[in-house]
């Protein structure tokens, strides 16, 4: 018997301590091609994720249980409704002495995902399962535990949605901080106790001054020989005038008119030399809203003078172009290189980088618009330099910035304690599991039949089922020997009664004739055969139809 922390050695008189081999049977679902499915059927069809889609027939009634077998392995998952379990899954069907419900929460509770054998496609085997615990009350007690259950569960599940909600809103209202931001409204107040303002015609003159200035400076070194480099002249500034907000004394201007950006390059792969050195590279994966400290690759100097890529400097804002991760934002917090899916750009005396950073984070929407690609979407440098930014002092630009941070950490602050109560209210539903197989959920009667009457019943009930499935394979045995032989060449429904020369189970005809990919149209010449008279159906026995040719008979 496999032990399970989660449910304790102690339990109440009437009860039974058995494992999971005498409860119940975990049958293997059926393949289902999707191609083959009605998605406009009524019927669920399950993997081992949960709903997969729909199809007009069913492969169990319901109510039954779901149980992943590969991939989402040991998840389990409830059907009030007849469904089509893939081969993915085992299902465990309704019994007479046992109720379905309970036993659902008990193997959900009994944590079967832990039984995953990690292999590349994670598997359950059933027989693991089997050796599971398994506490069993008397059936009307069992009963008691699911309405109870049923009814807190109902309310936790409600608080955590809402809790959920709650969660989502604040994502929205991250954005509605952003917009008010830049559209002035977070600085009203401090714009109200400044005497002056600056116009944008008077911050372009102070920023095309400033420029001139470096570039004298520059001009004058590289003639002096002190740089190899000649500097180029400063770029002109234009101001967006149909854009400008007069009221706020903002303005518009393209960003790449206000700052200056560039982006990385990838040193040949062929040459596994330079990715052996110590100058962190960056590549756009790794922005995350974050401040970049370590990287996944390093590459060498030798590398930088050989390729496109190039040294940024500690504080550039980094700003991913290519792939799912367009319009994600990062600081470096060291001197770096980048790919060239990203895109550096450099911190200006006149314009704050931390004002950027959140402009750019309200309008990566736009951006991702924007792309180009499909299945690699793209933003060039260009796009990025013809985005129209807020022009304002530099004095406004902290202002904002520092209001943005405020209000962001106290969303991060309630951001915080959702999600702690959201993983409480998982710990609680636990708790309560918990205390339900252990007796401690609801109180005992004394006049229930006792669990061990209970469990004898189930062990009778599941002994006569696998009873009655080793006889329909006996039955079934020597058809599907013949059948076999036919596989290579798949033939009509008359072709394989012939053959067999004995009646064969409906299903196990429909997938070996020629319509094993379309059971309507399977359907569709049987019943064309029956109305002719060239075949008959048999009496069931059990749930299993069996057919055979009228000649035969």
């Amino acid at each position: 018997m496999k032990k399970d922390k989660r449910l304790k050695s102690y339990l109440p008189i009437g009860w039974v301590k058995t494992t999971l081999k005498n409860i119940c049977e975990f049958e293997y679902g059926k393949a289902l091609k999707q191609t083959n499915r009605n998605e406009f059927g009524k019927y669920p069809v399950y993997g081992s994720n949960g709903i997969v889609g729909k199809h007009d027939t069913f492969l169990v009634p319901g109510p039954c249980i779901i149980v992943g077998r590969k991939g989402a392995a040991g998840a389990v998952h409830y059907s009030l409704s007849a469904c089509w379990p893939i081969d993915t899954t085992y299902f465990v069907k309704k019994m007479e002495n046992l109720n379905i419900k309970f036993l659902f929460y008990q193997l959900t509770h009994l944590n079967l995902l832990s039984l995953e054998k990690s292999t590349a496609i994670p598997g359950l085997n059933r027989n693991d399962a089997y050796e599971m615990s398994f506490h069993l009350p008397p059936f009307n007690e069992q009963n008691r535990i699911v309405l109870k259950l049923e009814e807190l569960l109902s309310e936790l599940e409600k608080g955590k949605e809402q809790l959920q909600t709650a969660l989502e809103q604040l994502k929205v209202y991250r954005q509605s901080i952003l917009k008010d931001a830049f559209e002035g409204r977070l600085t009203d107040e401090w714009r109200g106790k400044q005497k002056e303002l600056k116009t944008p015609d008077e911050l372009v003159n102070e920023i095309s001054e400033y420029r001139r200035k470096q570039y004298e400076k520059q001009l004058k070194e590289y003639k002096a020989g002190k740089t190899q480099v000649k500097p180029k002249k400063p770029k002109d500034i234009a101001i967006l005038k149909g854009l400008t907000n007069p009221k706020i004394q903002w303005a518009l201007s393209r960003l790449g008119d206000i700052v200056e950006t560039t982006s990385g390059g990838t040193p040949s792969r062929n040459n596994l030399g330079y990715y052996s050195g110590k100058i962190p590279w960056v590549k756009s994966g790794e922005l995350k809203y974050n401040t970049i400290l370590t990287t996944e690759e390093s590459i060498t100097e030798d590398a930088i003078k050989r390729s496109s890529a190039k040294l940024f400097p500690k504080g550039t804002l980094l700003v991913a172009l290519y792939g799912a991760t367009v319009g994600k934002l990062a600081f470096l917090g060291m001197e770096a290189a980048t790919n060239q899916a990203v895109c550096g750009i450099f911190q200006e005396p006149y314009y704050d980088l931390n004002f950027l950073y959140y402009f750019l984070m309200l309008k990566r929407p736009d951006l991702v618009d924007q792309s180009t690609g499909g299945a690699q979407p793209n933003i060039s440098q260009t796009i990025l330099n013809n985005l129209p930014i807020p022009l304002c002092s530099l004095e406004e630009q902290k202002a904002v910035v520092c209001q943005i941070d405020h209000l962001f950490s106290l969303n991060d602050a309630l951001e915080n304690t959702l999600t702690k109560n959201i993983a409480q209210s998982d710990t609680l539903k636990e708790s309560l599991l918990q205390k339900a197989f252990e007796g401690k959920l609801v109180d005992q009667d004394p006049s229930d039949e006792p669990a061990s009457s209970l469990l004898k019943r189930i062990k009778e009930e599941r002994e006569a089922f696998l009873q009655a499935e080793l006889e329909r394979k006996k039955k079934d045995k020597p058809i599907y020997n013949k059948i076999n032989k036919m596989a290579e060449e798949l033939k009509s429904i008359l072709a394989i009664l012939q053959e067999c020369n004995a009646p064969v189970a409906s299903k196990t005809l429909w997938k070996s004739s020629v319509h094993k990919d379309d059971i309507d149209e399977f359907y569709a010449e049987l019943k064309k055969h029956i109305e002719k008279g060239e075949v008959i159906e048999l009496p069931r026995e059990g749930k299993e139809s069996f057919l055979q040719l009228k000649e035969a008979q």
